[in-house]
């Protein structure tokens, strides 16, 4: 957190729940258990009613037993996002007497309330769920899209499904381009060129071929081969 610090400010505040993540992978996840001890931080709002220029504004020094917090401006119970009275961020923000009880009561809501708007996050984000090699549950659906989510293709595939991921738009198409299939096979083959003809002529010989007759007229309607 100490390295952190100085960087909170330009940092996003997903990729800063994801740090921490990383950083206590003993713990459980921000907002997912009900002890407030077994968390390694607080979020809370920042009290500045000036206009926001990152998402995180700061952290607070840690107050044993209190572990660090961090104030972020996105979301809170005071400050600019406040759907309270405006008395009570005033109150909070020039720092009246007494505004301490208030604050700390209503810091009970906000470290929840932001806890949990990560997890929503993290639970519906793509990126945030992605598993290596495509194991997790969206990119299972989005390979089974493409026909490639049937139980044993990974066995048959000369590459991992991974790879896939990147090309599913251009196999979902039902008129493959030329250079989307170059694409593909320069994902799967590095270093194999790969060259498609468009429209490659094909002589086919009909039985009966169809002529213009006044006698036995023809539809277009059932797209006749001239």
């Amino acid at each position: 957190m100490a390295q952190l610090r100085p960087q909170l400010p330009y940092m996003n505040f997903y990729r800063f729940c994801q740090l921490l993540e990383k950083n206590h992978p003993k713990a459980p996840i921000i907002g997912s258990g009900w002890l407030l001890g077994d968390e390694p931080i607080r979020f809370r709002p920042h009290p500045g009613m000036g206009f926001p220029a990152g998402e995180i504004r700061g952290m607070d020094d840690p107050e044993p037993p209190r572990p660090p917090a961090v104030r972020v401006t996105f979301m809170g119970l005071y400050g600019v996002e406040s759907p309270l009275p405006t008395h009570y961020s005033d109150d909070i923000a020039q720092r009246r007497e007494g505004v301490e009880a208030t604050e700390d009561f209503l810091d009970i809501f906000n470290h929840r309330l932001i806890a949990q708007y990560y997890r929503i996050w993290r639970k519906y984000s793509y990126p945030a769920t992605f598993r290596a090699g495509g194991t997790d549950n969206i990119s299972q659906y989005l390979l089974g899209l493409a026909g490639l989510g049937i139980p044993g293709c990974a066995a048959v595939a000369a590459a991992p499904l991974s790879r896939f991921l990147a090309l599913l738009p251009v196999m979902m198409l039902p008129g493959r381009s030329g250079e989307g299939m170059e694409a593909l096979v320069a994902l799967l083959a590095p270093g194999t060129r790969a060259t498609v003809y468009h429209h490659d002529p094909c002589r086919i010989p009909l039985s009966q071929p169809l002529t213009m007759s006044v006698r036995q007229p023809v539809s277009l309607q059932h797209r006749p081969v001239m």
